[in-house]
């Protein structure tokens, strides 16, 4: 037996029965309240395709909406990682282009993905200025990855800007540790939104677009795809499609592929009815293990 299905069963996770507390039953409408942070707000647009990444080279520091469209046939997600002082930006991206491996010690700032063939995303975020590499961290078909074949772009963030993290009306929150994900409903005290979570009570959510808060308390290393579906069985499936064992990856919705550690972001989704799992699948480098393999992931339902 596996060990993520028997930590699933020692979790008392029955299909979707999770540990979850149920969201407020009024359906919100679909893009009303979307700020509550000070300030202005960038916008930081990309379009992908399997051999570019193209969209803005400069944005100045502090709130930024990042669009992401994907005009591939593949799935596809865009990651920014912010270049550490004393690093050389133009070695590591040569380096990327002719290794196929992504630079170690890059520090996560977000970004949207897996995105199906066709679709777009979005998020908000709070950049610090700095160099960035903007890239997609997924596999192409030949087993390389994405970025060997030219998705991957530089970005310039300018100004001056305090980490002080957004708010946005969520109707779903999501907070990831070293060993879980969790999800429930956000209420608003004072002049943010905390996640609460209850205990034997089904977690869903309102279909539609929604914007959905992720908090992380969890060190670097950690990604959260978002899949719909009803099955555990789906989370090992996407990692061997990810690993070039599988034809085709599950019903792939949205995810952030670099999840910033001690920040919030809010990724905006659209919803459809049905089960939905997120998931961590990135290897443990302490014990060789994917996140969902040690209980980071969790269910929700969206009525």
């Amino acid at each position: 037996m596996p060990l993520w299905w028997r930590t699933a069963r020692l979790a008392g996770i029955g299909g979707l029965a999770l540990g979850l507390c149920a969201l407020a039953p009024g359906r919100p409408r679909p893009g009303a309240d979307a700020a509550e942070h000070d300030g202005p707000i960038g916008e930081l647009r990309y379009t992908v395709t399997d051999a570019s990444l193209r969209g803005a080279r400069e944005v100045a520091a502090g709130h930024v909406v990042l669009h992401v469209e994907n005009s591939s046939a593949r799935p596809h997600q865009v990651a920014l990682w912010l270049v550490p002082r004393g690093r050389t930006r133009q070695v590591l991206m040569d380096s990327m282009r002719v290794t196929g491996r992504p630079p170690q010690g890059l520090i996560p700032f977000g970004g949207i993905g897996p995105l199906p063939a066709g679709q777009k995303g979005s998020m908000l975020m709070r950049l610090a200025p700095g160099e960035y590499i903007v890239y997609c961290t997924l596999n192409g078909t030949d087993g390389d990855a994405w970025f060997k074949h030219g998705v991957v772009a530089a970005l310039d963030v300018t100004g001056e800007s305090t980490l002080d993290l957004p708010y946005e009306t969520a109707y779903g929150g999501i907070q990831i540790t070293d060993a879980r994900i969790a999800f429930g409903a956000t209420i608003k005290t004072g002049d943010r939104r905390l996640m609460s979570e209850g205990m034997r009570r089904r977690g869903w959510i309102v279909a539609g677009q929604q914007s959905l808060q992720v908090e992380s308390f969890a060190g670097p290393g950690h990604a959260m795809v978002l899949i719909k579906s009803n099955d555990p069985a789906q989370m090992a499936r996407y990692a061997a499609w990810q690993d070039g064992r599988g034809g085709t990856p599950p019903n792939l919705v949205s995810g952030l592929p670099a999840v910033p550690p001690g920040q919030r972001v809010y990724l905006r989704v659209n919803l459809t009815p049905g089960g939905h799992i997120l998931f961590c699948p990135i290897r443990h480098a302490r014990t060789g293990l994917r996140g969902y393999e040690t209980g980071e992931f969790t269910q929700f339902l969206v009525r």
